[in-house]
């Protein structure tokens, strides 16, 4: 290596000989020079820093030098004096390939196991908690030989193992034949006393019977006994081996010279006395069971078991017709359950009502034992079902007199009447006979108890005047980064705050609080909204998730969330709460390992987003969360599907014997405490995230999902329609099933519904009256929902299902002409009017036969979001789309009180508006989107 001092370099840089030893050094990439006389300074040659050639100096001489160095027109190098005076380095690797360059620099760099040792990589072998086994560089740690002959010695995973054996050895004793190792020790058994003498071992001492020992392993070892007048050589007391293998299906025998053996003899016994497991018999050497008894009287009436050691016993089962209820008894005989319901209760959702009891969704419903012990019956009409409430066409009734006099209350009761010769008009006393007044007004009432008239259907009657419903936008937002940002849940609290989780892979991601940085990959966040759109606060966590997590969330009306969802971390931290992931035997969807499998969190938050609590469950497998709801007497509901067996949610494992996909729905109290757990059984539910939960005001709950294989559900098997063999795909008709489960965690009904293609079940949302509205796609077939058939019109068409509070359907709407109909989402306002939206291509109409509406995409060529509104009888009021040129896509839908609907979406459109400002791409990925609609009446 050569190393030129600054000064040296400057003066040798002013003579002839010295510019051309520069401008060699230009060819070699180390300077730069010019081609002119004497005195003509290296920076006149290449102007702005280049030279002839038209390349960057810094480019040349960076690509060879590891610290820039320059010579300015003064001599010097750019940015250094004399004083300082630097060496130019030039860096060294030649016949190396590790170590320093010379340069502070390197010549490369070892890979794992190995070190550098002058200049070249050397291979260190690794014997770390190790004594035995290879040590990474084709050597040997250590041997596990311990010298003993009575040993069998192995290297098993870098330790040394040892174990007897009963191979033949020399105990060097004359006297004792049938030497073996026996428990370590290798003896020989002794001699009868009259061949001891006659062959000479007549002793003195132990060590006189050591040439007489005949070597025979059977016959114990030799010492001098000295009991008799004669002392004789003898066999050790307890030298004969014992040759018992403890196995039954073999002969044992102690051969001459060569010690115990075994030989599998299948004409030994090997019963073991236990009628249950059958007879036992001898096969080569093992024992095998016989055909396990099976113990049945044919009475399900009784336990039947098979007690070990005894035989079958018959014993009555208290427990075969226990329906969990304390307001039942029952009997059993002769396979028949014989229940009776305690006087003064009823049964209803498979739970026990007192009478007087309201029913939670429609306090006009009580239990009523002597009208019916079954089924709840409607109070009377006007009779008082809450404070200040009265029942009405059998609802709840809020009356409304403020600032009436006279006139109906709202509620089929009056306001007050007015005295004789006096009407009552516009809720007031006036004299005289009333006068209908409808003067500008084409709908509404008359003043005197009359109708102005009816408006046509969507429209709506306001202050008079027929006019239509339609969406407004309030504000709307767009989050993104260099890498998908995607919300997947959507939570919306009593005061319009706004709280979103979801995945980011961007490396950073700004909802307006502070940047969230990624730390892994797919990292969970979750960040919460004013009414107004402004960010409160941001929390961003990394799961381990190498795949898709699925998250859900939900607000109380203090503002605290609640979260759930899935991490493979296997210590994944919440604030300052860590969980340990319980997945330990992970198969993979191929049946072999995994490398990852998932647990299930739950979580609880303050207002501020600080953790009060947080609990994980699972199994040796995978569990992913679909839902949580919150019910509106404080409980939490989960909903999760597994591919593990036994998981355990806090009140024991579930599905302990099954195998394949299952889905558990469990509650907990606001403390994440757990109250129970469900299987919904194990079969070809169509998971991933597709499905939904809904609970009513009773804390009961709705699920919907998609199988295509039987379903076992509270002892009853479904089958998707046309399986297996007339399925439009071979094996897989996709139905759909929507289920309810009370307070209690009992299944309370369950239906399918389908064809032979695909039903794929989105969302539900319960109504305030404990129906609900399910919706769903189908494609491949025509679809069949109680009794009626939808043809596919596209390729993916749109089905919303209404049903009552039992299950039973109400109305349906056909939503035709789309192309991928999908990410379906429903919610339902206060008043009953629900809200459908979906990402859709083209066109997308829906009808029920009595209005329809049709939006049109606005890019035809890529996905975008159509939001519909639906009345309570299933009217189509309104029908919107939004979007940009690219892909545009729904993924949750809440609403305020009966006005405000909010949105929460992905978008790779560079552009896109809700009616608002347009919202630009971040950085031409997949962005969230989130908006806050209103509605108002115009005129049509």
């Amino acid at each position: 290596m050569q190393k030129l001092k600054v000064s040296a370099l400057r003066r040798y840089a002013g003579s002839e000989s010295g510019r051309a030893w520069l401008c060699l050094l230009i060819v070699l990439g180390t300077a730069s020079c010019g081609t002119g006389s004497s005195g003509t300074d290296v920076h006149d040659v290449a102007p702005s820093g280049r030279d002839g050639t038209g390349l960057d100096f810094h480019t040349q001489r960076d690509a060879t030098l590891d610290q820039a160095t320059h010579l300015d027109s003064a001599g010097d190098l750019d940015g250094i004096t004399d004083s300082s005076e630097p060496d130019l380095c030039v860096s060294d690797c030649v016949g190396k390939v590790c170590g320093p360059d010379g340069c502070s620099g390197d010549c490369g760099q070892c890979r794992a196991g190995h070190a550098c040792q002058d200049g070249q990589c050397i291979c260190v072998p690794d014997c770390a908690d190790k004594t035995c086994g290879p040590d990474g560089c084709g050597g040997q740690c250590g041997s596990c030989d311990d010298y003993d002959v009575c040993t069998d010695d192995w290297c098993d995973d870098g330790a040394c193992q040892h174990s007897f054996n009963y191979v033949p050895c020399d105990d060097g004793n004359p006297c004792t034949g049938n030497d073996n190792c026996h428990a370590g020790v290798c003896s020989g058994m002794t001699l009868p006393q009259v061949e001891l003498v006659e062959i000479g071992c007549v002793c003195h001492g132990d060590t006189d019977c050591q040439p007489l020992d005949d070597g025979d392993l059977c016959n114990g070892t030799l010492y001098c006994n000295t009991e008799n007048k004669e002392a004789v050589c003898a066999v050790v007391p307890g030298s004969i081996p014992n040759c018992d293998d403890g196995n039954p299906c073999t002969l044992d025998i102690c051969e001459p010279y060569l010690g115990c053996s075994s030989e599998p003899d299948d004409s030994l016994s090997c019963s073991n006395g236990d009628p249950c497991d059958g007879k036992e018999t001898c096969d080569n050497g093992e024992c095998f069971a016989g055909a396990e008894l099976v113990c049945t009287d044919g009475d399900s009436c009784t336990k039947d078991a098979c007690v070990p050691m005894t035989g079958c016993v018959y014993e009555p089962d208290p427990e075969f017709c226990e329906d969990g209820l304390e307001c039942t008894t029952h009997t059993c005989q002769d396979n028949v359950c014989d229940t009776t319901l305690l006087p003064g209760f009823c049964i209803i959702d498979k739970l026990c009502m007192e009478p007087g009891y309201q029913n939670p969704v429609n306090l006009c419903q009580v239990c009523l034992p002597d009208e019916s012990n079954d089924s709840w019956t409607y109070l009377d009409e006007g009779a008082s079902c809450d404070l200040d409430k009265v029942c009405h066409g059998n609802k709840c009734c809020q009356p409304d007199c403020n600032g009436l006099l006279c006139g109906p209350d709202g509620c089929g009761g009056s306001c007050g009447t007015c005295p004789d010769g006096w009407s009552c008009q516009a809720g007031g006393c006036v004299e005289g006979p009333c006068v209908a007044d409808c003067q500008g007004k084409e709908c509404g009432s008359d003043g005197c108890q009359g109708s102005c008239g009816e408006c046509p259907v969507p429209l709506v009657c306001d202050e008079g005047i027929c006019k239509k419903i339609e969406p407004y936008h309030i504000w709307s937002k767009r989050f993104g980064g260099n890498g998908p940002v995607e919300g997947t849940a959507l939570a919306v609290g009593p005061d319009g705050s706004v709280v979103v989780a979801g995945r980011f892979d961007a490396d950073v991601v700004d909802f307006g609080c502070s940047p969230l940085e990624k730390q892994l990959h797919n990292d969970l966040f979750i960040v919460k909204f004013a009414a107004d759109g402004t960010c409160i606060w941001s929390r961003a966590h990394a799961t381990g998730l190498a795949s898709h997590p699925s998250v859900a969330t939900d607000v109380d009306e203090m503002g605290n969330t609640y979260l759930a969802g899935s991490f493979t971390m296997s210590v994944f931290h919440l604030g300052d709460m860590q969980h340990l992931n319980s997945g330990n035997c992970c198969i993979g969807w191929d049946g072999g390992e995994a490398s990852e499998c998932n647990d299930v969190f739950l979580a609880k938050l303050d207002a501020e987003g600080q953790y009060l609590w947080s609990k994980s469950f699972g199994g040796c497998d995978t569990e992913t969360v679909l839902n949580v709801e919150r019910t509106v007497d404080g409980y939490l509901t989960v909903r999760t599907y597994s591919s593990s067996s036994g998981v355990d949610y806090g009140g024991g494992p579930l599905d302990e014997s099954d195998s394949g996909l299952k889905q558990h729905i469990s509650r907990f109290d606001q403390e994440g405490n757990h109250e129970w757990s469900i299987s919904l059984g194990a079969g070809g539910w169509f998971g991933f995230g597709v499905g939904g939960l809904s609970c009513d005001k009773s804390g009961a709950c709705v699920f919907v999902g998609s199988f295509n294989q039987p379903v076992e559900l509270d002892g009853s098997l479904l089958f998707p329609k046309g399986y297996p063999d007339e399925c439009i795909l071979a094996g897989a008709c996709y139905d759909g099933l929507v289920g309810k489960v009370n307070q209690s965690g009992h299944l309370v009904w369950a239906n399918s519904f389908g064809g032979v293609g695909w039903e794929i079940f989105s969302d539900v949302e319960v109504g305030p009256y404990g129906g609900g509205l399910a919706v769903a796609n189908f494609k491949y077939a025509e679809s069949q929902i109680d009794g009626q058939t939808f043809e596919q019109q596209g390729d993916s068409d749109l089905l919303a299902i209404s049903f009552g509070s039992s299950g039973s359907v109400d109305w349906i709407v056909h939503g035709t002409g789309p192309h991928n109909a999908s990410n379906l989402s429903v919610a339902t306002g206060t008043g009953g009017g629900h809200y459908v939206g979906a990402t859709f291509k083209g066109a997308l109409g829906l009808s029920t036969g009595i209005s329809d509406d049709v939006v049109f995409g606005i890019d035809q060529e890529s996905a975008d979001v159509a939001l519909f509104r639906l009345s309570p009888q299933g009217v189509v009021e309104w029908g919107a789309a939004y979007g940009g040129v690219g892909t545009d896509e729904i993924s949750g839908i809440e609403v305020l009180g009966n006005e405000y609907v909010y949105l929460l979406g992905g978008a790779t459109s560079i552009s896109l508006d809700f009616g608002g400002p347009e919202l630009q791409s971040i950085a031409q990925s997949y962005d969230t989107v989130v908006a806050r609609l209103g509605q108002i009446v115009v005129a049509p």
